[in-house]
């Protein structure tokens, strides 16, 4: 837990502070310094350090790793065991994955709290991608298919569509991008040479009509996607499975598998109507709302029908240990048959509504 920079410490905590709970936090650091954003985590409204749990117990929910025998016998509203085994059956339990959260750094520059305003924004950028390409050339996930690494991705588009794509290398066309957007282009951005400041990456994000979604280094899944439907951007991406539920090709997002169909998918959004557009907004922003929002996970947790349950998070050390074990059977899949994932017809992308 006291990995990634206390990432996962931090992003425990804050799913249950954004839901509106109180939180007393008794952490064993060992030896060890405090990760960064473990001691953020710590410093959140309506956290609490204690030494020791307090009397009452009855109606709190009850969050560990590893269990502490004093505790365990407690009446707690929810015993809750935080786990990384996404990829195991578990046949005679259903455990719940913590939803991919929105980086922290944007709670701490106050911009969640402006996300609903966002959503209206007037969107003047087609398609964007900012991200680093170093390093984003190798393939750790191959089920249902091997994933296309991100500098491919990228290279595909440039060199498939070169006359529809905006590469963003200096600093005067980033300040002409963030000036006057970028209709009718696909606009990536490497940061590697060039970088959106944290404090306004979700206003300039929001202004984007899609997404290009494409995965991390050692696991698909990466905080940008969760943002981009956070403000009302919709996703272009090939890892819809790694949500739970799936993300849904033509509704929620649009999905690519190989080099054909990605760029099927750029030139569908490049070429979607404007209606069109606003109802896979709509369906975006539902989804995060329904799905991924701290409030969401904690009505999860507090309908589940045991009082003893596990919840797992995605975490980069576990995918690179164990990549190769993911299958039809793992819970992150939950053993739903993925073939035709992107048999959609692409005429009911452009003129159709999703069901």
């Amino acid at each position: 837990m006291l990995a990634e920079q206390g990432r996962l410490v931090y992003w425990v905590v804050n799913t249950f502070v954004q839901a509106g709970l109180k939180c007393f936090v008794q952490m064993d650091y060992g030896n060890r310094d405090i990760p960064r954003l473990a001691e953020k985590a710590v410093q959140l409204p309506e956290v609490e350090i204690v030494d020791k749990v307090p009397r009452e117990s009855e109606g709190a929910l009850y969050v560990f790793d590893m269990p502490d025998p004093k505790l365990v016998g407690k009446k707690w509203s929810k015993s809750i065991q935080l786990g990384f085994d996404v990829f195991s059956a578990y046949h005679f339990q259903k455990p719940l994955i913590l939803p991919f959260p929105i980086h922290p750094v944007h709670y701490e520059h106050g911009t969640t709290e402006r996300i609903e305003t966002l959503r209206s924004s007037e969107k003047d950028i087609r398609i964007l991608f900012s991200g680093d390409f170093r390093g984003y050339d190798k393939t750790w996930v191959t089920y249902p298919q091997a994933k296309l690494p991100r500098a491919r991705i990228v290279g595909i588009i440039r060199e498939k569509l070169p006359g529809r794509v905006f590469f963003v290398h200096e600093r005067s066309q980033l300040d002409a991008l963030l000036i006057n957007g970028c209709a009718g282009k696909c606009v990536l951005l490497d940061t590697s040479r060039l970088w959106i400041d944290d404090k306004i990456w979700l206003e300039v994000l929001a202004r984007a009509d899609f997404f290009l979604a494409p995965p991390g280094i050692v696991m698909p899944m990466c905080h940008n996607i969760v943002e981009a439907m956070a403000v009302g951007t919709v996703p272009i991406t090939n890892y819809p499975e790694w949500f739970d539920p799936d993300l849904r090709d033509g509704v929620e997002c649009l999905c690519f598998g190989d080099a054909r169909s990605l760029i099927n998918a750029v030139e569908c959004a490049l070429e979607m109507p404007s209606e069109r557009t606003r109802a896979m907004r709509r369906h975006a922003i539902r989804y995060y709302e329904d799905h991924l929002t701290p409030e969401s996970f904690v009505r999860k947790v507090e309908r589940h029908p045991s009082r003893t349950l596990t919840v797992l998070l995605l975490t980069e050390k576990y995918v690179a240990q164990n990549a190769r074990r993911l299958g039809p059977r793992s819970v992150l899949i939950r053993g739903v048959d993925r073939a035709g994932r992107w048999a959609w017809v692409r005429e009911m992308l452009r003129f159709g509504r999703p069901d």
